[in-house]
Formats: C-alpha cells, sequence, structure tokens
C-alpha cells in the first residue's frame, strides 16, 4: 500500500537517503539517537516495512506517550498501522474506519412480505437520561458531551464523578445554584491539580453564604486575593440604594466591610486601610471620630510623615506595609488614599478638643507632631487655657496659628434642600473680625442657555449685584475657633439656585444652595419624545417648557411636553424649566423617524394543497422607533403572494386589504398554484412622515417552502403525529398510502447532551412505528430513503427579559412545568444581584397560583429568575418609590413599570353548554385563562401532524420594547471652603468698610513756597497677589 504523503513528512533529506538506500537497514537505524522523534518515526516505518505490526504499535504507543503533541509524522504512521493491522485484527480496524469517517450501514434491503426482526415501537428504557448519561461518560469521561443544562442535570442527581470529570464540570458550570457545589469546589481545591480559588469561573459566582461554607471548612482561603475580592464584591448595597444620598446605607455597608476586614491577615493591610479611611472620612462628616476605629488605622504599618520612629523600626509590623496608592474602588467604591494626613489630624483635633490626653496615640504617631495637633485642639477651643498649651509650640508656629484665618463650611452641612425648607448654614470662624456675606440668586436659564453646562461653584459673579449683602463684626480672641449659624430667609419656601459667598479675613468661601429641582422622564412615542416634568414631589409641572436652541415647547396640563422627531438624532442638551424662572438641564436623546412593519404571519402547511385556497392569518404590527403605533397609522395596506413552480414559473397575486382590526386577526384567502415550491408572502403598506409629509413604505413577510419532496426520488415520507399512546412515525407514499414493513432509523437528542442516540425500528401495517411518550427528548432525527428532522412541541410562553416591579408587587412568571417529566431538575431559582455579583437565593414566598409562578415579599433590589428551557436570565428589577406615569421613581432610578400578570392556560374541559339566547346546548371545549381581560384571545390550531410552522413563533410577538431604566441624577448643594482672595480685592473690600472722612472743594495749590530738595530717587513695581481659582465641584452622579 502506498502513502505518498509520507514523502513530505519525512525527516529533512541527508539520513532519508541514507535509509532508503541501505542494504541494512536495522543497522542504519543505529546512527539515530534512541527517544528523539526521528528515531521513533524511522524505526516504526521500518517494523512496519518488515511486516512486524506489534512492534510498530508499541513503538507508536511509547512516541506518543514522550512526545504527546503531534506533528503530523506520527499521525500517518498511525493511520498506516490500521490499515496493514486488518490482516491481524479486521474488526479493530473496521470500527476504527467507522470511527474516523463517520461511516454508518443502517440502509438494509426492503422485503416485502416477511417483515425484517425489527420492533415496531422504540423500548422507552434505551432513551432515558441514565442511558444518555451511559453513552456520554463511555465517549468523553470529561463530560464534553453534555451541554450546560446537562451539567446542571448532574449536580440535581447526585452523580459522582472522578477527578478530571469535577473539574472539568467545575471549569464550565456559572451558576452557582446547585446542590453539593461547595462540597465539589472544597474537593477540588484540596488536590495537587487545583491551582487554587479563582481557577475557575464559577469561583467567583458563589453565593455569599456558600463562600462562608468554604471559609469555615478552609480557612486559608482568608489569605486568597481571589476568595477575598469575590467577598467584598458581595458586600455591596442591594440595587437601587444610594449611598451617596443616604447616609443609614452608607453606613451600613462600611460595617459590613468593616466586620469582613478585620478577619482578614496582615497581608490585606492596604485593604483594610481602605476600609477604616472611608469609615473616618463618613464619621467626620458626621463630626464624629471613634477613638477605637482611628487607633485601629493608626496601628496600620503605613509610611507616612507623622509616623513614630520606634514603631517603624517594628520589622515583624512592616513586613506588610500598606500601600496607600493602592486603588479598591471595585470593591469598595472609592479610590486610593494617597495622603491621610489631613484626615488624622482632623480625628486627633475632634479627639484632643475633648480630652487633652495623647497617651492613646503615642506608639504610633510621632511626639512633635501630636504634640502641635494637641495645641492646636486645646487653643482653639480654649483660648483661655493658652498658658497651658502654648509651650507645646514653637514662637514661628503659635504666631502661624494665632494669625490663620478660617472660615470654613461645617462637614455636615446638608446637599439636599426641598422648597420649604428653611435654609441656615454653619460656619467655622477663626481670626474673622469682619464677616461680608453676599446672596447671589442664579438666573439658571441664561447661564445653561451661554454656557450649556451645570451651575457650579466656579460660576463667574464679578460685576454682578448680589441680591442682598449684610456684614458683621465679631471680637473673638485670634486663636478662638467658633462656630456661627447664618440663616436666609428670603430663600424660604422656593425653588431655586443660589450662590452664598462668605468674605472674610482675606478669605471667602463659596455655597451653592439647590432648593428643589425638576426631574424629566423621557418616553418615545409616534409623535416623537416625550417628556414628563415633575418637581421635587414627583407630580407634574403644568407650566413647564423645553428649549432647545431658539425652539421653545411649552407642556400641556399633565406635565407633558412633545417635541418632534428630528434629522438628527442622538442626545441633546435641553434647557427645562418650571415657567417661574428656574430650568435644569438634561441630556435628552432626540429620536429620529424609524418606521418598520411586523407582519405577525402565519400559514398552516396542511392547508396549502394545490388548486385549492389556502389562509393566512395575519396579526401586524406597525411600529415607530420599535414602539407600538395606532394600526390606522398603516394606509393601502396589501398582501403581495409570489409563488415560484417546481418548474421555476413565478406568478404574483396582490390582496388589498381594507379592514386591519388592532384586537383581532385578519384571515386572507389565496389561491395555491399547482406544482407550488416556494410561497413569498409579503405585507406592505404606506405610513405618513410627520417630517417631510411623504409616505413611507414599511413591508415585512416570510417565505414558505413546500413539495420539496416532490423532487426526490423518494416513493415515501415520514411524518411525527401524537396521539394518547405517545409519538409515533407515519411513512405514508406519494398518494398517502401507508408504507409498511418498512425500516426508519431514528436519532434522538435530549438538551442535556451533544450526542444522538440511535435507534432502528420499522413501520407496521398500517405505516406506523410507535416513538412512546419520548421523556427528556427535544428533537427526533428519522431517516428511510429521507431524512426529516422533528423538533418536539413545547410549552410556550412570552417572557420579557425585563420586568420592573414595585416593592409590594407579586412577580408572576409563566409556570410550564405542569406535566414535568423530569423531577431531578430545579425547574426555577431565583438570585438577588448586587453590582453584578450573585449574593443569595430566594426561596420564601414562591408558591404556583393560577397557572403561573407567584413570588412575594420581594425586598427592593435586582434578582436573576433562571427557567427550565431558557437559557438566558429573566431580569426581575424591584423598587420602593412614588408611581407617576407608568413609572417608579425614587431617588435613584426611574423604572418604567412591567405588566406583573401574565396569561396562563390552567385547564381545559370539554362538555355541553347552551348560546346566548338560545336553549340548543353546543359541544365544546372549555378553557380556562388566568388574568384574562376584555383583549384576550385563544387561538385554537387542529392539525393531524406536527405543525411544519410554528404559529406562537410567528404569531406570539407582542413587539412590546423592554421596559426602560433611567438612573436619576443628583445634583447636590456644594460648599467651596476658604480660598484666599486677591490683595486688590480685598483691599477695595477694606476701604469699604472702613471709616469715610469729610472731603473739600477747594482747588489744589498750584505754588509751593518751601518745596523739598530735589534728589535722585528710585522706583520698583510689586504687583498685588492674586486670588486664588474658583474650583468646580462634582458629585458622584453629574453627568456634565
Amino acid at each position: 500500500m502506498f502513502f505518498p504523503s509520507l514523502l513530505h513528512a519525512a525527516p529533512p533529506v541527508g539520513f532519508e537517503e541514507t535509509f532508503a538506500l541501505a542494504g541494512d537497514r536495522p543497522a542504519a537505524l543505529k546512527e539515530l539517537i534512541p527517544g528523539t522523534p526521528e528515531y521513533y518515526y524511522y524505526s516504526a516505518l521500518q517494523a512496519q516495512n518488515a511486516g512486524q505490526i506489534p512492534e510498530a504499535a508499541r513503538l507508536l504507543k511509547e512516541w506518543q506517550e514522550r512526545y504527546p503533541a503531534g506533528d503530523g509524522q506520527r499521525e500517518l504512521l498511525a493511520t498506516r498501522q490500521h490499515y496493514l493491522a486488518y490482516s491481524i485484527d479486521p474488526a479493530g480496524t473496521l470500527a476504527w474506519l467507522k470511527e474516523s469517517r463517520g461511516l454508518n450501514f443502517d440502509h438494509v434491503r426492503e422485503t416485502a412480505g416477511t417483515p425484517p426482526e425489527i420492533p415496531t415501537a422504540l423500548d422507552p428504557a434505551l432513551i432515558t437520561w441514565d442511558a444518555f448519561f451511559a453513552e456520554a461518560a463511555r465517549q468523553d469521561p470529561t463530560l464534553k458531551t453534555l451541554t450546560d443544562s446537562g451539567l446542571r442535570s448532574v449536580l440535581w442527581r447526585g452523580i459522582a464523578l472522578n477527578p478530571d470529570a469535577r473539574r472539568a464540570l467545575l471549569s464550565r458550570v456559572t451558576r452557582p445554584d446547585l446542590p453539593g457545589l461547595t462540597e465539589l469546589i472544597l474537593t477540588d481545591l484540596r488536590t495537587k491539580e487545583s491551582r487554587g480559588f479563582g481557577e475557575f469561573p464559577i469561583h467567583r459566582n458563589l453565593l455569599l453564604d456558600q463562600l462562608a461554607s468554604l471559609q469555615k471548612q478552609e480557612p486559608a482561603l482568608l489569605h486568597n486575593q481571589a476568595f477575598v475580592e469575590t467577598w467584598m464584591q458581595r458586600l455591596v448595597p442591594p440595587d437601587g440604594a444610594d449611598p451617596e444620598r443616604d447616609p443609614a446605607v452608607r453606613l451600613a455597608w462600611l460595617e459590613r466591610q468593616q466586620a469582613f476586614a478585620d478577619t482578614l491577615a496582615p497581608t490585606f493591610n492596604s485593604l483594610k486601610a481602605s476600609v477604616l479611611y472611608q469609615r473616618l472620612e463618613f464619621d467626620l462628616k458626621r463630626n464624629q471620630c471613634d477613638p477605637a476605629l482611628l487607633t485601629a488605622y493608626l496601628k496600620l504599618p503605613r509610611m507616612v510623615i507623622y509616623l513614630n520612629p520606634q514603631f517603624r523600626e517594628r520589622a515583624d509590623v512592616f513586613r506588610y506595609p500598606v500601600d496607600l496608592g493602592s486603588d479598591f474602588t471595585a470593591l469598595t467604591g472609592r479610590g486610593p488614599i494617597r495622603q491621610d494626613d489631613d484626615v488624622v489630624r482632623r480625628c486627633l483635633l475632634l479627639l484632643l478638643a475633648k480630652n487633652p490626653d495623647t497617651t492613646p496615640f503615642k506608639p504610633w504617631v510621632e511626639e512633635e507632631w501630636l504634640k502641635t495637633i494637641l495645641a492646636e485642639a486645646q487653643l482653639t477651643a480654649k483660648p483661655e487655657a493658652a498658658d497651658q498649651y502654648v509651650s507645646l509650640l514653637p514662637p514661628a508656629a503659635y504666631q502661624q496659628l494665632r494669625t490663620r484665618t478660617d472660615l470654613e463650611f461645617d462637614p455636615s452641612s446638608r446637599e439636599d434642600w426641598l422648597p420649604q425648607d428653611e435654609v441656615a448654614l454653619d460656619l467655622h470662624l477663626k481670626n474673622v473680625p469682619h464677616l461680608l456675606v453676599k446672596v447671589f440668586e442664579i438666573n439658571t436659564e441664561n447661564v445653561h442657555r451661554s454656557t450649556g453646562k451645570q451651575v457650579n461653584t466656579d460660576l463667574d459673579l464679578d460685576g454682578l449685584v448680589a441680591n442682598r449683602e449684610f456684614s458683621a463684626d465679631y471680637t473673638d480672641p485670634p486663636l478662638q475657633r467658633v462656630r456661627r449659624t447664618f440663616k436666609f430667609p428670603e430663600l424660604n419656601g422656593r425653588r431655586g439656585v443660589w450662590i452664598i459667598e462668605f468674605i472674610g479675613g482675606g478669605k471667602s468661601s463659596r455655597a451653592l444652595v439647590r432648593k428643589g429641582g425638576l426631574r424629566v422622564l423621557p418616553a418615545s412615542t409616534p409623535a416623537g419624545t416625550r417628556l414628563t416634568v415633575l418637581d421635587e414631589n414627583t407630580a407634574p409641572v403644568p407650566g413647564a417648557y423645553a428649549l432647545l436652541g431658539s425652539q421653545r415647547f411649552a407642556a400641556d396640563a399633565s406635565g407633558h411636553i412633545m417635541m418632534p422627531f428630528t434629522t438628527t438624532p442622538g442626545p441633546q442638551n435641553v434647557v427645562i424649566g418650571d415657567g417661574t424662572g428656574f430650568t435644569t438641564l438634561e441630556s435628552i436623546s432626540k429620536e429620529g423617524e424609524n418606521y418598520s412593519l411586523n407582519a405577525g404571519l402565519h400559514v398552516p402547511r396542511e392547508s396549502l394543497l394545490p388548486g385549492r385556497k389556502a389562509t393566512a392569518v395575519l396579526r401586524p404590527a406597525v411600529l415607530c422607533n420599535d414602539r407600538l403605533m395606532e394600526l390606522s397609522a398603516l394606509e393601502n395596506p396589501k398582501l403581495t403572494v409570489r409563488a415560484v413552480s417546481l418548474d421555476g414559473i413565478p406568478s404574483v397575486t396582490v390582496v388589498p386589504l381594507k379592514d386591519l382590526a388592532p384586537d383581532k386577526e385578519t384571515l386572507v384567502p389565496f389561491n395555491v398554484p399547482d406544482r407550488v415550491s416556494t410561497l413569498n408572502l409579503t405585507l406592505s403598506g404606506e405610513v405618513k412622515s410627520l417630517i417631510t409629509g411623504q409616505p413611507v413604505t414599511v413591508s415585512s413577510g416570510t417565505d414558505v417552502r413546500i413539495n420539496g419532496f416532490t423532487l426526490s426520488n423518494q416513493t415515501g415520507d415520514l411524518h411525527l403525529s401524537r396521539s394518547t399512546a405517545g409519538w409515533s412515525l407515519s411513512l405514508l407514499g406519494r398518494n398517502g398510502e401507508p408504507l409498511g414493513n418498512r425500516q426508519i432509523g431514528v436519532s434522538l437528542v435530549n438538551p442535556d447532551f451533544t450526542i444522538q442516540l440511535p435507534g432502528n425500528l420499522r413501520t407496521d401495517d398500517s405505516g406506523k412505528a410507535l416513538l412512546g411518550r419520548l421523556d427528556g427528548i427535544s428533537a427526533v432525527t428519522a431517516t428511510s430513503g429521507i431524512t426529516r428532522p422533528f423538533m418536539l412541541p413545547r410549552s410556550q410562553s412570552s417572557v420579557d427579559e425585563e420586568i420592573h416591579l414595585a416593592a409590594g408587587e407579586v412577580l408572576r412568571l409563566p409556570w410550564l412545568l405542569a406535566e414535568e417529566e423530569d423531577g431531578a431538575k430545579s425547574g426555577f431559582s431565583l438570585i438577588e444581584v448586587r453590582g453584578g455579583a450573585f449574593v443569595r437565593t430566594i426561596t420564601e414566598g414562591i408558591a404556583l397560583e393560577d397557572g403561573a409562578l407567584a413570588v412575594k415579599g420581594l425586598a427592593a433590589g435586582t434578582y436573576e429568575a433562571f427557567l427550565t428551557g431558557r437559557e438566558e436570565p429573566v431580569t426581575v428589577r424591584v423598587a420602593a418609590g412614588k408611581v407617576v406615569d407608568g413609572h417608579l421613581l425614587n431617588n435613584a432610578v426611574s423604572l418604567e413599570l412591567s405588566t406583573p400578570d401574565p396569561l396562563a392556560v390552567t385547564g381545559m374541559t370539554s362538555g355541553t353548554f347552551s348560546l346566548p339566547g338560545t336553549d340548543k346546548p353546543v359541544e365544546a371545549l372549555t378553557f380556562h385563562i388566568a388574568h384574562a381581560t376584555k383583549d384576550t384571545r385563544v387561538h385554537v390550531m387542529v392539525s393531524r401532524f406536527l405543525p411544519a410552522f410554528d404559529a406562537f413563533e410567528e404569531l406570539g410577538n407582542d413587539s412590546m420594547p423592554e421596559p426602560e431604566l433611567t438612573p436619576n441624577i443628583w445634583r447636590p448643594s456644594l460648599y467651596q471652603s476658604a480660598r484666599t482672595i486677591g490683595e486688590e480685592y480685598r483691599y477695595v473690600l477694606e476701604r469699604r468698610s472702613h471709616r469715610v472722612f469729610a472731603g473739600n472743594l477747594l482747588p489744589r495749590p498750584g505754588l509751593l513756597l518751601n518745596p523739598w530738595a530735589i534728589a535722585d530717587t528710585s522706583t520698583e513695581k510689586q504687583d498685588a497677589a492674586g486670588s486664588g481659582q474658583l474650583g468646580h465641584l462634582t458629585s458622584l452622579t453629574e453627568e456634565c
């Protein structure tokens, strides 16, 4: 047997020539180095040439074990080996040929009269889940022949796995709601093959209680960085909770972080420092500081300027120093610390002002630095104690403290103000004998239109006259730091934006006070973008308006503003006003005019008989930007039927449509040509453009292919039907006659496996082969001269990818497992998600009600619901708030609410009943529909065989978009403290406050009787120092 490809796979010319021309080839092989690929190649080739088949097999096996990676040479010799081994092992060679070439021999001779010895009914035991699994495990012990759902079934069934199969399963599963998963992971982590926690994606998808269980059984996991990060990610607040606006949410999050960080080893000192630092910052905003928390933070090894040198010398502590530049934003929501001396200083000032004992902090803080802070804390709080603490400061430091000016807002200053709130601001003053206060009411519309930006603290007020201006004089000692409250009654009961500037001691502090606000809900409609304007109490604003460039759009009585379509779609800045002078700047996505048509077209295949009339069922929907329009907007509708015969002859029929009703399907009869092979049905019409006034053509259609069997040379075709006995295959001739005693090869598919189980059946005298219930089978492929694939019908429902509910509402999902064949699977799982990470499973409050799965008592947050038969989860968002115009509103988000109650068929009964107005009983089927309304319609489709076209898929599209989620932009009041003012501006302000002396109107003297002696003079120029820059402050949610 000659293999020309071997000529290309041999080693380089050299030894090849020596081997080919050698008279004694075994002797020539001694020139090669034993164990090399070249040695194995020529030795195995020589053994095959010499007919030493077992020796060649041994060499090939040894070659494979030593060099697992193939290079093409070994594969060619292995192929040659299979052919040469036919003489000693023909069964092995034939089995290799069938497997490698994909050969099958399922066709047998048709014998009339004497039935072959093949059953007419499929044995259910051959297609059970266990039978599939046994075959799948035989083909690949690492479970590669199982689908993702099959892997989950393995865990639900509690099947024991070997180490290789266990690791293969863990590398593929992604959902944590599986029984025994924690034990599998723990067992794998304790093997030498494991590369630790975080090796597989499922590790980072575990629930919080699963992580706790792992840590309890394997305490060393607290030293694993991936484990710690995974745990920290599950401590975030529930989705929809706002830690920036709600201090209680922020505090609870910090406490959860701190409780976990306290259990960590010193290797995570940087993370522990980040958590403690954030807690100290949070407490300082409330004018608090916990000495225990500060001490815990100071104990961490940090390279800072105020560190006690003796503490720095402790090598055991500084083995794992804190990196202040570490960024833990993904875990804690905050960036790096970088420098902490300001926060530590403020904490010490707060504590030492109340208790001058520095002993608790001396082990970690440098003594002189600590003395300086103690002196400042006591002197600014109690100037009368100057004699006791002045000595702690060098003269220069004391003088600097005495002359220092403080003009700072209190850290706890409010960030949210309602119009009815009384505005009072607290400032800490030191060495400010004269304070000037200016109140500016900002014309927000002018600012928004001229700058295109939000009002901020860096707004230039030069040249503007304050709406109110007053001053105050104080006689406090220069060392004393005093907290004073300033009230502004002119702001009471008003919505608006004010800048309040405090000037004194050469410094300026500025507050940007926002009272109330407007909220905008954009919605896409067939007429354009509709804006619903709400006030701070989520009430409509009737006098609202929108400004886009030079265009002004007024609101109706409901607070709705309609903005027409545009030819330049995209986000644009729109000024929204309340009609009283207050405006807000919002980024609104303006939409173009995009029309489409969904035909919703279905034709039963069994009605497509040549020469007869068939009926097309239409459930059309006209859409604009994927939103439903009134069906009456479709003008000149028509159905075009294009038919192509088996001979390639086309024909076209146009059926004008007059009455397209939105509350029922439209039935359109049409003629079916003879010998038709392809039908194209297209629904088309026109929609009038609101921009141009011209008609826009829209269309939608489907292709139907039939009668392909007619072109084949087969005499029989296969059909699948269902009866009380189960599923059966019918083999019928071209005239519909049954073909008995014919063999049918079948392949069955279980959705848990990638393999198919084959089987052989024969038809009985009626041309049928019984398949049975086919529990767990999703598809059947049958072959008898012709091959037909059949997808078994399943219960179906329209389930939104996203569902939005108000807190307290019941989540209802379609339940399709009333006839569940596989009790080992879990049909439903609901998992709470926080920040994109699985946190916990929901097991309480779940029940079956009215044909739906009802979940009660869901707390606010985001959940993912997993349903059997659906790989992608359903995202469920629950939020508390006020419902306005179909939206749920709270401080964090705006949710467009979903319809909570899905339709469900809860039962069906047969019997007789009398039609209204008659006494004649009628035999009928009664369907029990849950949550039905006056618009609910029931379609009953009858077919002898399994329909080729899925009516649910073609008619069940409701053309409804997913509900919208819009984050709420928070614009808090902003505070900027202690900006240095320029010397020139300070001079002007001070002169204004000085005493004004009387002047005179006498002319200046024109002659000096005693002039000074003329001498040389020199002039030097000194420019006045400039002002500090006005800072632009941003909140975490500000978008522009």
